[in-house]
């Protein structure tokens, strides 16, 4: 297909709002900026968008602008550069690819901790005590400043309480 540039476009026109994937350049005339951004976010795609202007103007209305990618001057979107990432919002693409943000889009966090060590408390067998020691300790790190002195009190009773036995 030869490139096709529509001229006049109209945000209904069914052509706006299908995913076509060749030549084609829409020009949608609009009044002013704040128009601009009401079409754009009225397109169920989302992959890229270029500003043209200067370049304090551009980033400004780039930062406003709903998509995946966003160009200041320049036509060509950045998707072959692999440090950059690359994907659309809304119906455009399934995901982020490329860059660190692609990569981690395909991770899955999981946390495998060891514990060192012989002291393991929490191994032993529960003994009378334990719950005024444990109120007490949860008193003392999550209370009320006016009632840390009285928790720090009850924790050190609820201490020699328990080495007692």
């Amino acid at each position: 297909m030869s490139p096709l540039i529509l001229a006049d476009a109209r945000p209904d026109m069914a052509l706006l709002r299908a995913e076509i994937f060749a030549p084609l350049l829409s020009l949608v005339p609009v009044r002013d900026m704040g128009e601009a951004l009401t079409v754009a976010a009225g397109s169920p795609y989302a992959l890229g968008a270029s500003v043209f202007g200067p370049e304090a103007q551009a980033r400004e209305l780039a930062g406003r602008i709903d998509a995946g990618t966003v160009t200041i001057n320049d036509l060509i979107v950045p998707s072959a550069d692999p440090r950059l990432p690359f994907g659309g919002r809304h119906a455009s693409g399934w995901g982020v690819t490329r860059g660190a943000e692609g990569l981690l889009e395909m991770t899955q966090v999981k946390t495998v901790s060891v514990r060192k060590g012989r002291l393991r408390p929490h191994f032993d067998q529960p003994r009378a005590g334990d719950e005024a020691l444990m109120l007490a300790a949860l008193r003392l790190f999550h209370g009320g400043p006016g009632t840390r002195g009285r928790a720090l009190r009850r924790l050190v009773q609820a201490v020699r309480g328990r080495s007692a036995e």
